[in-house]
C-alpha cells in the first residue's frame, strides 16, 4: 500500500525542482488548453513566450512587463505578510483604489500644486488611503472576530463604486468651453467621466527608453521612476521580513496561535500589523500607478486593472518568500504581456482570457508541487492478519 507521509526534512534544492516541474507542467498544460482556444495553439503560445521579439520596440515591450511585474510584487509581499500568520486579506484590489484616491485628494487639499516637493505627501496620501480602507475589516476580525475574507472582498466593490461615484460628483474634471473669440464661457464635463490630470510636475517619467526600429526615435517605456519608490519599498520590507523581530514573529503566528500567545505575542496586534502593511503596500502601488500611468481617477472599472486579485496569486505562487514572490510576479507579468500581444494578432484569433487561464493553470501546479514537496511515498505492505 502507498502512503503519504510528511517529509521528514526539507531542502532548497527539493523547493528548486518542484518549481522546475510546475512550470514544465505549465508549459505543457498551456499547450493542450490552447488547443481549444485558438487555431493555432503552439503559434499562439511560442510568441505568448517572445512576444518582446515579434515585433515594436524590445524595450517598450519589456517595460510593460517590469511595470506591471513591481506593481504585482510590491501587492504581493504585503499580502504575504498576513497569510503567513492565517490573516486573509484579499481586499488589495480596493485598498489599490483607496491609496490613488487617498493621493489625488491629497493633491486638492493642498490647493492643487504643481511643485515637485508634494511628491511624497502624494505618496503618504496613498499609503493611509490605503491603510484607512485595510483597518475596516482588521478592526472587525480583531475585536468582533468577524471573517476578514469576506468583508475585504466585499470592500473591493465598495470601492470600486466610492471610485465612480467620485469621478461622476465631487472630484468630476472637465475641458474648458470656448467662445469664437477663444474665450473660456463654460466647462464641459469630460465623457467617460473623470477627474482632472495631475500636472506634469506630478507625474513620474520614464527613465528608460527604446530607440524605434521605424523612425529612430526615442520611445519612452513604462519604466518609471516611481518604480524605483516600490523597488525601495520591497527591498526594505523584505529585509524586515526576513531578519528582524517582525518576520519571526509572523512565522511564530503561522505555526499557531497558541505558539504566539506562548511567545508573547498578541494576536490582535498580528491581525492590525498584517492589515496596515498589505494595506499600505496596496494604497502606496495605487498613488504611484496614478501618478505614473493613468494621471486621472477614472470610473471604478476602467481605474482598476484586477492587479489586487493577480497579487494573490502571485502571493502562492512565490510560497509567501520575497524572492519566490519576485520571481512570480515578473514570471506573471510577463505571460500578461504576452496575452495582450497575441491577442492583438488578428490572424491568431486569441483573447486575454488566454493570461488568465495561464495564471489559473499555473497556481495549480504550483501548489499541486508544493504539496507533493513536502510529502514522500511509503510503500508498506499490507498485513494479512489485519486486511
Amino acid at each position: 500500500m502507498i502512503r503519504l507521509l510528511p517529509a521528514k526534512g526539507g531542502h532548497w534544492s527539493g523547493a528548486l525542482v518542484s518549481v522546475l516541474i510546475a512550470t514544465l507542467a505549465t508549459v505543457i498544460i498551456s499547450a493542450v488548453v490552447l488547443m481549444f482556444l485558438t487555431d493555432k495553439p503552439m503559434r499562439t503560445l511560442w510568441e505568448l513566450l517572445t512576444y518582446t521579439s515579434q515585433g515594436g520596440t524590445p524595450a517598450v515591450q519589456w517595460g510593460k512587463a517590469v511595470a506591471e511585474g513591481i506593481y504585482l510584487a510590491v501587492i504581493a509581499l504585503g499580502l504575504s505578510v498576513g497569510y503567513k500568520a492565517g490573516v486573509w486579506n484579499i481586499g488589495a484590489e480596493g485598498q489599490f483604489a483607496a491609496g490613488a484616491i487617498g493621493a489625488y485628494l491629497v493633491w486638492l487639499a493642498l490647493g492643487a500644486p504643481t511643485s515637485t516637493a508634494v511628491l511624497p505627501l502624494l505618496l503618504l496620501g496613498g499609503v493611509v488611503g490605503g491603510m484607512v480602507w485595510a483597518a475596516i475589516p482588521a478592526g472587525l476580525r480583531a475585536h468582533l472576530n468577524t471573517n476578514e475574507l469576506l468583508v475585504s472582498l466585499m470592500l473591493v466593490y465598495v470601492a470600486t463604486n466610492l471610485l465612480t461615484y467620485m469621478v461622476q460628483g465631487p472630484v468630476q474634471g472637465c475641458a474648458p468651453a470656448l467662445d469664437a473669440a477663444g474665450n473660456q464661457v463654460g466647462c464641459i464635463p469630460y465623457s467617460p467621466a473623470q477627474s482632472d490630470k495631475l500636472p506634469d510636475e506630478l507625474r513620474f517619467g520614464p527613465i528608460v527608453y527604446g530607440v524605434s526600429a521605424r523612425s529612430g526615435a526615442l520611445i519612452g517605456t513604462k519604466i518609471h521612476s516611481g518604480l524605483l519608490v516600490l523597488g525601495g519599498v520591497y527591498i526594505a520590507l523584505a529585509a524586515i521580513l526576513l531578519f528582524t523581530l517582525i518576520g519571526f514573529r509572523l512565522r511564530v503566528a503561522q505555526s499557531s496561535a497558541k505558539a504566539e500567545r506562548f511567545a508573547g505575542f498578541s494576536t490582535a496586534v498580528t491581525i492590525w500589523l498584517s492589515f496596515l502593511i498589505s494595506g499600505g503596500l496596496a494604497g502606496l502601488t495605487g498613488a504611484v500607478f496614478l501618478m505614473s500611468e493613468s494621471f486621472s481617477l477614472t470610473v471604478g472599472d476602467a481605474f482598476l486593472s484586477n492587479l489586487g486579485f493577480a497579487a494573490i496569486v502571485i502571493a502562492f505562487l512565490g510560497r509567501l518568500h520575497p524572492i519566490g514572490i519576485l520571481a512570480a510576479a515578473f514570471a506573471i507579468a510577463y505571460i500578461n504581456a504576452g496575452a495582450s500581444w497575441v491577442a492583438s494578432q488578428p490572424d491568431l484569433r486569441a483573447d486575454d482570457s488566454v493570461a488568465g487561464f495561464i495564471e489559473a493553470i499555473a497556481l495549480f501546479c504550483a501548489l499541486a508541487t508544493a504539496a507533493l514537496s513536502q510529502r514522500r511515498l511509503v510503500w508498506k505492505k499490507e498485513d494479512p492478519a489485519h486486511g
